[in-house]
């Protein structure tokens, strides 16, 4: 390569490291959804901004506190999951982190995605709560825990379904606490919920494609960019994916499921498989039971559990 053309080639790469250091820094910070909202947002490689996510917030630690601040400090835009304050013990909730912006910058807050409508038996990880995850899969089976505790009996157990008319009742109950969350957000993805029928979540807090998608286009409308996402190729939070019960798809009025088997990072697990293996594993984790029971106990008698 002769001087001139060398020359070119690093004014070029220079050119190209000025480019990216002008565009604005979009830091993500929430729980599981805050890194798929950034490859959302950074689908257009042509986007005018670069938005990067932090250590999730469910397993951020205090030894991280200084770098997650300085990456804070150079934020030109702030897309927040609005956490409570001490969220985990940890001054790292929406209110804590606000003194930590420069002044004047844009702030976008959207909700933590929980939705049991389709899973009314199923209940998630609660980082603040500090219990083990049952074994298998991260999420407890109300069934399960009542067939532990002793309130239903096992093979009783693992019959129990609740009408359709009830199914109808909590899943709207469901919609409603999202509208009630959404509404301190500048994000809206209740009616998403119900478009998307079995596609709206993986598992209770795990959601689908087009829900995330929703967020995403929210957050460029709530800070005036345009609508550049790409809708991905692959599932973002699909990793673990629960089974929908064909008898809540359709008092849900939603197309009939196409599996019955939860699928874990590409393995098929039966529901009988992890159910026996969680009562047994309950049966000797009798504080989790009791965790979970005070927890839900208003969802468990709604269901014919207690």
């Amino acid at each position: 390569m002769n001087a001139s053309v060398a020359s070119q080639a690093q004014q070029g790469r220079r050119a190209s490291a000025e480019d990216r250091r002008v565009l604005p820094l979009w830091v993500i910070y929430g729980g599981p959804q805050a890194d798929s909202l950034r490859r959302l947002l950074n689908s257009d490689p042509h986007a005018p901004y670069i938005a990067v996510s932090s250590t999730s917030a469910d397993a951020l630690q205090a030894q991280n506190m200084p770098g997650f601040l300085r990456l804070l400090n150079h934020a030109d835009a702030f897309i927040c999951e609005r956490l409570p304050r001490a969220y985990r013990g940890l001054p790292i909730g929406f209110e804590d982190l606000l003194p930590h912006l420069r002044p004047g910058i844009p702030v976008v807050t959207f909700p933590r995605i929980t939705y049991s409508g389709l899973h009314p038996f199923q209940v998630g990880r609660d980082p603040s709560a500090g219990l083990p995850d049952p074994p298998l899969v991260p999420y407890h089976d109300l069934r399960s825990v009542a067939a532990a505790a002793g309130t239903v009996p096992v093979e009783e157990a693992r019959h129990t379904f609740p009408s359709a008319q009830v199914i109808r009742e909590y899943a709207a109950w469901q919609l409603f606490r999202i509208r009630q969350e959404e509404g301190r957000t500048d994000c809206a993805i209740a009616a998403s919920v119900r478009s998307a029928g079995l596609e709206a979540v993986h598992t209770v807090d795990r959601p689908g494609n087009p829900l995330l998608l929703r967020i995403a286009r929210n957050v460029l409308a709530a800070l005036d960019a345009e609508d550049t996402v790409v809708d991905p190729t692959t599932m973002l939070l699909g990793q673990c994916r629960s089974p929908v019960d064909a008898r809540i798809a359709e008092a849900l009025g939603t197309p009939a499921p196409d599996t019955d088997s939860w699928t874990i990072h590409g393995r098929e697990l039966t529901l009988e498989q992890i159910r026996d293996a969680q009562i047994s594993w309950y049966r000797g984790h009798p504080d989790v039971v009791k965790a979970v029971i005070a927890a839900e106990a208003p969802r468990m008698h709604l269901l014919g559990l207690l």
